[in-house]
């Protein structure tokens, strides 16, 4: 008898967690994976669900084997994990590697895991505001490493420059994600992959010197050692060269797709190239194509309109596609205030207090940092239940246009 050939999966959607706390929590989010489900979702990523105390909305993980009470019990989860399964789906969740929260316990029990410097070395700048990636711990007398917000610590995978990730951490890891494949998600898309490739014995670390690095595939290799048969794996990765980077990464890791930020972030920064971007993306085997996230604005109706850039990107026949909770709705950007923004997006905050701190005439500083603000789809998720409740014309006609562009990338 023949061997069942292997689902494909490739058409994603994303959940972002905190949007979901007024709006039900699991309860609601169940009930747009049945609207969710006509237009053919193969795979559910649930992001920021672990338990928190939401200095970056869930990326700040306090215990990476807990559900947030925010949304509900562990077995408020399974029951969710269960209805998702029940429609023929897949549910990723994000898996953390490269840093916590400084409230988790491994912060007070193995200290050997983190960063640490006897003094604020000023060549190591964060990418959430360009500051300092160094904030001091009063408790130890030392300065710990935080490439992002000021309250997530950064790992030390490689101590003392070791040529193999912390046996002791990845043990940790490895453990974590053998937690949830028994809980039953079905896989993880693993953030900010290119954060082990920090290297403390360099007098300066940029964003650049982040891109290219093999500790960072060596990490990967480490948590997941089988290409053969491991879970299902989606990587954020930082690529500004929109292929070179990720075929490095490809070619060496068993990671079944890459999630590139930069083509979000190129049509905000410079959208005259983003279509020769998408045409290079899309050719790629193993990059999913997505339009907005958690870690963007909502693409389609400032840059085209309802459901143009869906069209335009399934054009390019992709590999793989996610979609963004509400954006087969042809939703737009909420209006917010500095003080909202601030409250959902922590690089907006860290950005904003820096400025308003450093005073002075910094007005073109500030509505710089409003424009780039990532907090645009962290909005409450009642809007989107409502549209399918509701289902006026301009969302049917919006959802059927998306169900054609879905069928014409299929075929």
């Amino acid at each position: 008898m023949a061997k069942e050939k292997p689902k494909k999966y490739n058409t994603f959607l994303q959940l972002y967690g905190p949007s979901w706390v007024d709006a039900g929590s699991f309860t609601g989010m169940a009930k747009y994976i049945s609207y969710a489900a006509t237009l053919g979702i193969d795979t559910i990523w649930i992001s920021g669900i672990l338990k928190s105390p939401w200095d970056d909305r869930g990326y700040d993980v306090s215990d990476f084997c807990a559900i947030d009470p925010r949304y509900g019990t562990m077995e408020d989860f399974r029951a969710f994990i269960d209805i998702v399964h029940g429609y023929g789906m897949k549910v990723i969740i994000d898996f953390i590697p490269c840093h916590s929260s400084i409230q988790h316990p491994w912060f007070k029990e193995h200290k050997e895991y983190y960063c640490w410097s006897d003094t604020d070395l000023p060549g190591f700048k964060n990418l959430f505001d360009g500051g300092s990636a160094w904030e001091r711990c009063v408790e130890y007398g030392k300065y710990f490493l935080h490439l992002f917000h000021k309250n997530q610590a950064s790992f030390n995978v490689f101590p003392n420059n070791s040529a193999k990730p912390d046996p002791d951490l990845v043990c940790h890891l490895k453990g974590i994600v053998a937690f949830w494949l028994n809980f039953g998600v079905d896989g993880f898309r693993i953030d900010a992959i290119q954060a082990a490739n920090v290297d403390l014995n360099r007098s300066s670390m940029s964003f650049e010197d982040l891109l290219f690095g093999k500790r960072a595939i060596d990490f990967i290799n480490a948590i997941f050692p089988s290409k053969e048969s491991h879970p299902l794996l989606v990587a954020e990765i930082f690529d500004p060269t929109f292929g070179e980077i990720i075929n490095y990464y490809s070619e060496n890791t068993a990671i079944d797709f890459f999630d590139n930020i930069m083509l979000k972030q190129s049509t905000i920064e410079k959208p005259s190239e983003y279509p020769s971007n998408l045409q290079k993306s899309a050719a790629h085997k193993k990059t999913i194509i997505s339009l907005e996230s958690h870690d963007s604005g909502r693409f389609n109706y400032s840059c085209f309109g309802p459901i143009w850039g869906v069209y335009k990107a399934l054009l390019a026949k992709p590999k793989a596609f996610c979609f963004f909770q509400g954006e087969e709705l042809g939703l737009e950007n909420p209006t917010m205030s500095d003080q909202e923004m601030a409250q959902l997006d922590a690089q907006f905050a860290m950005q904003y207090q820096r400025l308003i701190a450093a005073g002075g005439d910094n007005q073109q500083a500030i509505e710089e940092a409003r424009r780039k603000s990532r907090a645009y789809n962290r909005e409450s998720a009642n809007r989107i239940l409502k549209a399918y409740d509701d289902r006026d014309e301009a969302t049917i006609r919006n959802l059927d246009l998306v169900k054609l562009c879905l069928a014409a990338w299929r075929s």
